[in-house]
């Protein structure tokens, strides 16, 4: 036997050895395959206006008021779910383990703000004015001072005090979860209280969706008095805890139409009335922000004529569910087109256009988003 082969089975009796040795280490085996990737979900939402098109959750709970988890636990599941931009909410009063806890209504923002940064998320700092209806709870985001002495007072005179102070802030105020049974059980009502805050300008925003909840009612007094829709989580236990995460599932959220990634422009474009709700598939805003999202987010192809009929690919490259009803006698069937997807259609030649209404885009309380798609653009 020559010295290479010699070399060689040598080598190869090492290696085995190895092998074997680590496959029957006693002391650990390592299996990470078990282990949950840590990987961002990519949203593909389109830009209008020249805009850019931010994906917020601004209402949500750590241990620091009712909630199960740490405060950067919040801004972990933001990153994994795609978002851009999130508050967290602490109630300014309800603190259920405070015994536990040496805290006040800005540790939750604290905490989370330095994993924030790391994760490009960017933190709002707020509170949940927490009230008996009326007037309700209510979040104010872009808060400075949080500690403010009226917000222990349960007054009605106190939560008026309160609201002043933190709008006098620049906090951005928002009816939270208006049609919740726990406060409204048969009804969703608008009281004197909430006018009043409309009337002084205070209120700039409210709940249109929360949790699991959507409220058509609340939509409509978004578009009758001038306020920017919200799809809230409101999530107290951890995401996946909430939520049935299977079947590619997307978090309620807020789409903010910014012209930078800054909190400045966040806050003025919630004062601009510039968002729109989505949630569990359905969208929900004005006529305006929906109109100009769907004419950026399919695109029609013509595939071929025969026959006196043609073929066209409708294609959607977003996130967006669309569900439309045919209003035109030439075409009044119903078809869907799933996120990232394509469908055919096949109409008359003479036709050169048709109008829909899309059920699952929603500018009202009974009133859904009605286009005239143009054929053969």
């Amino acid at each position: 036997m020559n010295k290479s082969i010699r070399l060689f089975i040598a080598f190869m009796l090492m290696f085995c050895s190895a092998s074997v040795l680590e496959a029957q280490n006693l002391n650990r085996q390592v299996f990470p395959e078990m282990e949950l990737k840590n990987q961002r979900r990519l949203i593909e939402v389109p830009e209008i206006d020249g805009y850019i098109t931010l994906k917020g959750d601004f209402h949500m709970h750590t241990i620091f008021s009712d909630g199960s988890v740490w405060p950067e636990t919040r801004v972990e599941e933001a990153w994994a779910d795609g978002l851009d931009v999130i508050a967290i909410s602490d109630h300014d009063t309800y603190h259920p383990h405070k015994e536990y806890l040496n805290s006040d209504n800005h540790t939750h923002y604290k905490i989370a703000c330095e994993s924030a940064k790391e994760k490009n998320i960017i933190l709002i700092q707020a509170i949940e004015i927490t009230r008996k209806m009326p007037p309700g709870h209510f979040n104010a985001l872009f808060v400075t001072d949080g500690n403010i002495p009226e917000l222990n007072d349960t007054s009605l005179q106190a939560f008026l005090s309160s609201v002043e102070k933190l709008h006098n802030q620049g906090a951005v105020i928002i009816w939270n979860h208006p049609g919740w049974a726990a406060q409204q059980k048969d009804t969703v009502k608008w009281f004197g209280v909430h006018q009043a805050l409309a009337d002084k300008g205070w209120l700039s925003g409210i709940e249109v969706f929360n949790s699991n909840e959507w409220y058509p009612v609340a939509l409509q007094w978004a578009m009758t008095k001038n306020l920017a829709p919200f799809a809230n989580s409101d999530v107290h236990d951890a995401m996946r805890f909430a939520y049935n995460y299977q079947d590619n599932f997307i978090r309620p959220m807020t789409l903010v139409f910014a012209k930078e990634r800054t909190e400045k422009s966040i806050r003025q474009a919630m004062l601009e009335k510039r968002t729109v709700a989505w949630f569990n598939g359905h969208l929900a805003g004005s006529e305006e922000l929906l109109g100009k999202l769907f004419d950026r987010s399919l695109k029609i192809q013509k595939l071929y004529s025969a026959n006196g009929k043609t073929k066209y690919q409708v294609s959607n490259s977003t996130d967006f569910t669309f569900q439309f009803k045919g209003l035109s006698k030439e075409w009044a069937k119903q078809l869907e087109i799933l996120p990232r997807s394509a469908v055919t259609l096949t109409l008359s030649d003479q036709l050169k256009s048709i109008k829909i209404e899309i059920t699952n885009w929603h500018i009202g309380s009974k009133e859904n988003l009605i286009r005239e798609v143009i054929l053969n653009p």
